[in-house]
């Protein structure tokens, strides 16, 4: 198990005896504010003692479509709860998107870009109370993200608008509030109803986490404050790789910004008790403020500390210092090694805040001939496209569905993430921080949009250049980002428009962050139609496929760097074998009716044999291939991680997610997600496909990827069919598989790797009989015990034996006994009508996936599911076990 899951383990004893399920949001505070002061975890980010930072999250109530007037607002003011008509809304919780609860259907199809799911207009409204010493306090709302269009409320009052879904954001509400017997209501309506600006689904609603923030009247300013850390190695140009890092310093230059807001606006105070708390709150804004800056190691010992004192004056103040750490452990996606890096105020012997956030020290360079270096060491930056979508989940964010995806893909030897093509949530480069991934963060997507919007509006680009620098200041503390990528450049990249937005947006990135390169994901290589990319202003030329013109680019851009920023753009679906395979590579769609291909036998599916790719694109092998032996490229990120809903998808409705995934919708493997493992894993490997339930005449492709051997060799019914190595030349071999052509017998297929004439690894695929039965696994890897974590239920077809059957899929019906809810079903088939959020659900070649929430951090459900002409089979799960 990674140490990142154990992590959280140890903490679950503490979580369970602060009962931190089904309480009000301040008692959640609690639990994150002691285990934040017990020092057991520095992996605690955030403002810990002052500073409250509350989840906002649950207790909620939502109404979708539009609403009357008298619904939410009565004279320009909300009304009390009992005006509101309750039948209308119902109870939900943060995170939400409400699309992924909508039918599938063509007419969404044609309005959204293919993802089929309905869109519209939905309002969130919340009530909660504050004691009255909060008075003295500035309190703030914030939102980590809103898809789109989004207008807030605070008791009657208009805070403001939000165009944009994926940037964070936030109102103070001070002036606003009710600190007496009062409820204070919330009330947010989203509108995503227009015509959707993205290719991709989006979801619909507060689909990131919300924070209530109660700031005292001095304050650290968490956005604006920041550190960089420049590396001194001494054997840099150590011959042996593994000495470069020792003896190494990290030298820090902190940049602190004390924020001295001064009291809040405050009716006139009456109460005696209540004017002397007044005059001590006002006596501390003139106390002198004392400053600690301590750096934490992983294990929460003191490894540098530097004090000082300031008096305070109004506004915001500037303190610089510099500190040293010697001897440091470095952060690489091999051993992901996190300082904290802790910042303290105090007034007299008050604290009056406290911060801490991840301090991660690595060497980053890119080299124009030999590619990346980590730490002093060359590295290939092995890495996938993953946009914002966790399949039945929608784009809610969930810590258990974005831990899965992170865990299934550093399987895979994955340890690189292109964040496609908006902020990710910050949570997500949290876990890539402590699991181990390099991040290209990425701001915009298709520049179009933006350019359009700055033609018709003369406030569109103070508005995204503001949007760019509220984004590189959130996520300049985290150690796996090492570049940051201005979004795909479209053809804006040839004209003079498109250079001057690149200029004003590095303009901008250098002014906040010096320490990272900047690219761009361009889609033209010669400099002749690339005026941003000959321009001169990227640190890092990204490119996204023509791989066929790789070693044309040391020519075209003498001294710069590269990176491929999208390769690939292959079509599978898991678990398609298609009796005969095209010779080389075919496109879809290669012609037909609006750009669309011909469906008829395909059942809307692709071979899982990597022989297909959209036009443009490439065979993952052969993408691969095409960066493999070229120092000169620091790497690549593969078009797509993960399937995900919508995108430009080869066949129309009932098609609705994309093909281009190494993993499929519900987090099961295609057959090529063990040709990257084969190539980018460190652990030997082996892996056969297809499955053996052919026809008697069939004779059929069988491939083997595998690492660290000499051969494979392929038995049917224990009889050799010979053994294959990569590249030998043979018939239908290639640099990365090997295959067979095997007149079909029912029985056993078994493929044995060797290295050095010793067995390394062996596989075996047999045939099935009649599906009898169902087989469930039950994953409780990424739940931690907290309220919103998910357990992931694999269910298996199988025959009496135990074989899965892949040629007789059946609906499976699912019911849940015990504290817990079924969230979602995915089984990762790319077209159907069907809800992800219903109770029923078919498989796609033999496999189904059930999501479920548990109410409890421990306890015992029970998982009844029934498929098609089946008997009832439970699944007892011990949650927490």
């Amino acid at each position: 198990m990674h140490k990142y899951i154990d992590k959280y383990r140890d903490n679950y004893f503490l979580r369970k005896r602060l009962r931190i399920f089904l309480v009000p949001d301040v008692v959640l505070v609690l639990f994150y504010l002691l285990l934040s002061l017990s020092g057991c975890n520095s992996h605690d980010f955030g403002h810990s003692i002052g500073t409250e930072k509350i989840s906002f999250n649950q207790r909620w109530t939502f109404h979708k479509g539009p609403l009357d007037s008298t619904q939410v607002f009565v004279g320009g003011e909300l009304p009390l709860n009992g005006l509101i008509d309750t039948a209308r809304w119902y109870n939900i919780m943060l995170p939400h998107d409400w699309s992924i609860f909508g039918a599938f259907s063509k007419t969404n199809a044609r309005k959204n870009n293919g993802h089929a799911l309905p869109t519209g207009i939905g309002w969130y409204r919340k009530t909660f109370s504050l004691p009255s010493a909060d008075r003295y306090k500035h309190i703030f709302i914030a939102f980590d993200g809103v898809y789109r269009n989004c207008t807030v409320w605070i008791n009657g009052h208009k805070l403001g608008d939000q165009l944009t879904g994926d940037v964070a954001f936030s109102y103070n509400l001070s002036k606003y509030l009710h600190f007496d017997d009062r409820s204070n209501i919330l009330v947010v309506r989203v509108d995503n109803s227009q015509k959707p600006d993205a290719a991709w689904y989006t979801g619909s609603g507060i689909n990131r986490n919300v924070w209530l923030i109660k700031k005292m009247p001095i304050t650290i300013d968490e956005q604006q404050s920041n550190y960089d850390a420049r590396i001194k190695m001494p054997h840099l140009n150590d011959a042996i790789p593994s000495r470069r890092m020792e003896n190494a310093v990290a030298e820090i230059t902190q940049d602190l910004v004390i924020d001295n807001m001064g009291m809040p606006a405050i009716k006139k105070v009456k109460d005696e008790y209540e004017q002397k708390e007044l005059k001590a709150q006002q006596h501390l804004l003139d106390m002198r403020i004392q400053i600690k800056t301590t750096i934490y190691d992983e294990n929460n010992f003191q490894v540098a500390q530097k004090t000082g004192s300031v008096k305070p004056t109004p506004g915001r103040q500037h303190i610089r210092w510099n500190l040293s750490v010697k001897n440091i452990k470095p952060w690489s996606p091999e051993d992901p090694y996190v300082y904290t890096w802790e910042v303290e105020l105090r007034q007299g012997s008050h604290i009056i805040d406290r911060i801490r956030k991840p301090l991660g020290f690595r060497d980053i360079r890119f080299d124009s001939a030999k590619g990346f270096f980590l730490n002093g060491v060359p590295a290939k930056i092995k890495g996938v496209c993953m946009s914002s979508d966790w399949g039945a989940m929608g784009t809610a964010y969930n810590y258990s569905a974005m831990t899965r995806q992170l865990k299934i893909l550093k399987d895979m030897g994955c340890n690189a993430i292109r964040t496609i093509h908006q902020p990710p949530a910050p949570e997500m480069l949290s876990l890539c921080d402590s699991m181990g991934f390099l991040v290209m963060d990425e701001v915009f997507d298709n520049w179009h949009t933006l350019s359009e919007a700055v033609k018709k509006d003369s406030n569109a680009t103070r508005l995204y250049q503001q949007q760019l620098a509220d984004f590189i200041k959130r996520d300049r503390y985290h150690p796996s980002v090492i570049l940051w990528s201005l979004g795909n450049t479209g053809a804006l990249g040839a004209t003079p428009l498109g250079v001057k937005m690149a200029t004003e947006m590095t303009q901008i990135i250098r002014g906040l962050d010096s320490t990272r390169a900047i690219t761009a994901a361009m889609n033209e290589l010669d400099p002749k139609l690339n005026k941003i990319a000959s321009s001169g202003l990227l640190d890092v030329l990204g490119f996204n496929f023509h791989d066929e013109l790789y070693d044309s680019l040391p020519h075209y851009y003498p001294g710069k760097a590269f990176i491929a920023t999208g390769t690939a753009a292959a079509l599978e679906s898991r678990g398609v074998y298609p009796k005969h395979l095209p010779d080389s590579i075919a496109y879809l769609p290669s012609a037909g009716k609006d750009g669309l291909a011909d469906t008829v036998g395909t059942n809307w599916a692709v071979s899982a044999y990597d022989k297909y790719a959209a036009p443009g694109g490439n065979t993952h092998e052969r993408a691969l291939l095409a960066i493999k032996n070229k120092d000169f490229i620091s790497g690549c990120f593969v078009w797509t991680g993960f399937d995900f809903l919508g995108g430009n998808l080869p066949y129309p409705f009932p098609a609705r997610s994309s093909y281009t995934g190494i993993v499929d919708l519900s987090g099961l493997h295609k057959d090529v997600y063990f040709m990257y493992q084969s190539e980018w894993a460190s652990k030997p490997m082996l892996h056969v496909f297809p499955g053996w339930n052919w026809n008697a005449a069939d004779t059929v492709s069988v491939w083997a990827y595998y690492s660290q051997a000499d051969s494979v060799e392929l038995l049917l019914n224990g009889h050799s069919l010979g053994k294959r190595s990569k590249g030998d030349g043979k018939s239908g071999d290639t640099p990365l598989h090997v295959s067979w052509r095997v007149p079909y017998k029912a029985g056993k297929l078994e493929v044995i790797a060797k290295k050095d004439g010793v067995t390394v690894l062996t596989q075996e695929v047999k045939t099935a009989g009649p599906a009898v039965r169902l087989a469930a696994s039950v994953d409780q890897a990424f739940f931690r015990g907290i309220i919103g974590d998910l357990i992931f239920v694999t269910v298996r077809l199988t025959d009496e034996k135990g074989v899965l059957v892949t040629n007789d899929d059946r609906e499976i019906t699912f019911s849940i006994k015990g504290p817990a809810t079924l969230v979602g079903l995915s089984n990762g088939y790319q077209a159907g009508s069907r809800s992800l959020k219903g109770k029923t659900l078919s498989t796609w070649k033999g496999k189904v996936v059930a999501i479920i929430e548990p109410k409890v951090s421990k306890g015992h459900i029970e998982l009844d599911m029934q498929g098609e002409g089946m008997e009832i089979v439970r699944e007892n799960i011990l949650v927490g076990e």
